[in-house]
């Protein structure tokens, strides 16, 4: 947990204008939120195996999207190392 809260404060200070962070950290956390609420409610409703692959479903396009961000940077990097 140490390490995640000087990880996560990095990478928006990074990626995030500072004007715009808590407005852009709210927005995504509205969808967080539903996440957590709709497995929640599947850990009552479904069955074990139905809740772990639906929740490690998530994780994995979470991947995902990290990977895709992480290629998206270095394009944009590399872009602006060439002008």
């Amino acid at each position: 947990v140490g390490c995640w809260f000087a990880c996560s404060a990095t990478l928006r200070s990074k990626y995030l204008p500072e004007s715009l962070q808590s407005s852009i950290m709210t927005i995504f956390r509205v969808p967080l939120n539903i996440l957590v609420v709709i497995g929640t409610k599947m850990e009552e409703t479904a069955a074990p195996e139905t809740v772990f692959y639906t929740c490690a479903a998530w994780f994995g396009l979470s991947s995902l999207f990290q990977v895709a961000l992480t290629l998206v940077v270095r394009s944009t990097a590399k872009n602006e190392k060439k002008d």
